[in-house]
């Protein structure tokens, strides 16, 4: 495609105060602004030289690495499939409590860890890793449109597949221009309304929706993936009707708002209230999905006919999924076809835990908080730690020591060092490290009662690597988890109640916020086959989890598990601890 289809030169009559030089105006995304030299359009991705609109940073990539298909999140094409994912910097949107904010904002400092990458070369790292295609992720593909064209047309000479994950926000011109070299597309809708998208620094929604029925019309897989905030149900049922007058067969994947701050809190929903409103729109759509929680069985893919599950999926991380069984070609029993295209893999691709889609992000989004507990808060020493860590490998073992309370001092002292910040970590780590070598201390003579901790139901046990297991072993428990041995490796998430049986749990804990009462229930326990002391006890708590900004909040969680455990030894008033430790 020539750029003379993508922009048109812009006349400066009309305009107030019309930028020097000869501009240009950008017809890619909808926002179409007008850019001449010495400036950019409103994304920062686009300048003008001599009439000719360019990319900032051309054929400059900031993330390229295998990851699944399922994790993009794709569910309906090649099913376990293997994609190497690339992506650049920028957005030309502003959502509040955006996934990928970190490389959205503050692009010129982010822009540091970019590398120039020829399409060719993705191709061969495609290959060589046996990914079957690639996909543009975690940012918008519309502020790097030229460079996003040449590796999609590539993957396509080269006989990938090539997709990519949008808002859908482009012309209509760019949107056909990439149609004819795409397989497959997640467009993500933040609701339905003009109002909604001017909170995300947009106009309208109306092109959107014209681009998911141009897709479609293309031959282009789409899937829609759209934010449910709680009380904004109406964005959700208005959208997905005007996704099922497109095609019924368009899966929708509900994503409940997580909050980025505690002014956000109101907006999330619970798992319960997600599951309420997806319910309600299958007169829309045959297959609609909830993401980012292990508590819902909306992961899999029922048949719209007769109700079977053809797909069983498990939670895996923020924004991801994993194939745990189908059925061949995803047919179901009753032989009506689930949609799904291309071939699906025996076996899926396991990514290192902080390296598959969006949990890269969140990773450097961590350390970025990190950071600011040590008082760094300087983007170019940020970026600095983020380099050092992508480039060490030390990302791929972030996780492992975040399950841990020593774990957490290790990292926090790590990334310390890297900035500079040893004075900080010292203070913070002899204010609040003494809270876990009091507990742990009081409590090493105590006897160890057996405890089984739950994702929000008894069937699912919470993994093994995760710091609340950490803490049952502090405060004086023995986590019969460690036991079960499931972590996010494990083929299956739910557990024979009769192996939790053998251990006669004393206490149970559960993890998350469904917004009813799963999992507390004595008649639900005995239903699901579960006969332990913990239930017939009375001893089913909820973990506590301060609302609290605080990344030191998980000491509140541990002295409330060592007042449980052992009331005998621990009277924590957490109230006055919260107080006094500034969480």
């Amino acid at each position: 495609m020539k750029n003379s289809q993508i922009f048109e030169t812009a006349k400066t009559e009309g305009i107030e105060n019309p930028p020097e030089g000869n501009p240009v105006r950008c017809n890619i995304c909808e926002k179409r602004c007008t850019i001449a030299g010495g400036s950019t359009g409103i994304c920062r991705m686009y300048t003008a030289s001599d009439g000719v609109l360019k990319e900032k940073y051309p054929g400059m990539l900031f993330a390229t690495y295998p990851v699944s298909i399922e994790n993009i999140p794709i569910l309906h094409f090649m099913p376990n499939g293997k994609l190497m994912l690339v992506s650049t910097i920028g957005c030309n949107f502003s959502c509040p409590g955006c996934v990928s904010e970190m490389i959205i904002k503050n692009t010129d400092s982010v822009a540091r860890m970019m590398k120039k990458t020829l399409p060719w070369e993705v191709v061969e790292a495609a290959k060589s890793e046996e990914c079957s295609g690639i996909v543009f992720c975690l940012n918008e593909p519309s502020v790097s449109y030229y460079t996003f064209l040449d590796l999609i047309r590539t993957a396509k000479e080269n006989g990938l597949a090539a997709g990519c994950s949008t808002n859908g926000y482009m012309t209509e011109e760019a949107v056909l221009g990439a149609a004819k070299h795409l397989d497959f597309v997640n467009i993500g809708l933040k609701g339905s309304s003009p109002e909604r998208y001017r909170e995300c620094g947009a106009g309208s929604p109306d092109p959107i929706f014209r681009n998911i029925r141009l897709l479609h019309e293309n031959d282009v897989h789409v899937e829609v993936s759209i934010m449910h905030l709680l009380g904004r149900e109406d964005e959700v049922l208005r959208a997905a009707k005007m996704i099922g007058d497109v095609s019924r067969e368009i899966p929708l994947q509900i994503m409940p708002f997580m909050p980025h701050d505690e002014s956000q809190r109101d907006w999330r929903p619970s798992v319960a209230e997600s599951e309420e409103l997806c319910a309600s729109l299958g007169k829309y759509l045959d297959y609609v999905y909830i993401f980012n929680t292990p508590e819902t069985e909306r992961l899999n893919t029922y048949c719209p006919s007769c109700g079977k599950v053809v797909i069983k999926r498990k939670f895996n991380g923020p924004m991801g999924a994993k194939v745990i069984s189908y059925r061949d070609g995803g047919i179901c029993e009753c032989g009506r076809s689930a949609g799904i295209k291309g071939e699906i893999r025996a076996e899926g691709f396991v990514e290192p835990r902080h390296m598959g889609g969006y949990r890269s992000i969140k990773a450097l989004d961590a350390i970025e908080t990190h950071l600011a507990v040590l008082g760094v808060t300087d983007s170019s020493k940020v970026i600095d730690v983020w380099i050092d860590t992508v480039e060490s490998g030390y990302l791929r073992g972030l996780h492992k020591k975040k399950s841990t309370a020593e774990g957490f001092f290790d990292d926090l002292h790590h990334f310390a060092s890297l900035a500079g910040a040893e004075d900080s970590y010292m203070a913070m780590y002899e204010k609040y490290h003494p809270v876990v070598e009091n507990i742990s201390e009081r409590a090493e003579g105590a006897e160890k009662p057996p405890v089984y901790s739950i994702m929000a139901k008894p069937v699912l046990p919470l993994f093994v690597d995760k710091m609340d297991i950490d803490l049952i072993r502090i405060a004086g428990g023995h986590p019969i988890n460690l036991d079960l041995g499931l972590d996010d490796k494990s083929k299956e998430m739910e557990i024979d109640p009769a192996v939790v049986n053998s251990f006669r749990p004393e206490f149970v804990f559960v993890s998350g916020k469904r917004g009813d009462d799963e999992g507390f229930s004595t008649e639900e326990w005995r239903k699901a086959g579960f006969d332990i002391p913990a239930v017939e006890k009375g001893n089913v708590f909820r973990f506590i989890y301060p609302d609290s900004d605080s990344t030191f909040s998980w000491l509140i969680t541990l002295m409330d598990i060592a007042n449980r455990l052992h009331p005998e030894i621990f009277s924590f008033d957490l109230d006055y601890e919260k107080e006094r430790l500034g969480i």
